[in-house]
């Protein structure tokens, strides 16, 4: 099962219909996406361009397709999920309130989990967190 894939900039992200974040360097906190193309321009021969992404995450719900984005070094560290891979009982999904300059909703992760042999446990198969990704934005519901 590969439901991980590591690409090596920014031009590589599939051109899907996302909905995420980003956060810039030059800026106090991240705003949320508006679309791949505006992106890419934060890279130029496959470097990282000032202002640069410190962070960011995007998610296409029609193809299942999770993007984090990461600058360390001096470059981007791109990964892809594809969560259609997985089975449910491989995911676990968590809400949380987003900060204030992403709105009053709830950002949404998934936590990835894989059974793994483990020698501590007489070479029995145990559930292991390989991954948490972005799944998006959810509006807070009114209890009232």
């Amino acid at each position: 099962m590969n439901f991980n894939e590591t690409l090596t900039a920014l031009s590589e992200i599939p051109e899907l219909q996302y909905q995420g974040y980003y956060w810039i360097s030059s800026s106090k906190g991240p705003k949320k996406f508006d679309s791949i193309e505006k992106i890419k321009t934060y890279e130029k021969y496959g470097r990282p361009t000032n202002p640069f992404i410190l962070e960011g995450n995007f998610f296409c719900s029609t193809s299942q397709t999770s993007i984090s984005v990461r600058h360390v070094d001096n470059r981007y560290l791109v990964n892809k999920f594809n969560l259609l891979e997985l089975d449910d009982e491989q995911k676990v999904e968590k809400q949380y309130l987003a900060q204030k300059d992403l709105s009053s909703e709830l950002i949404l992760f998934t936590e990835i989990w894989l059974a793994q042999r483990d020698e501590n446990c007489e070479n029995m198969e145990v559930l292991t967190k390989k991954a948490i990704v972005f799944t998006g934005f959810r509006e807070m519901q009114n209890e009232s």
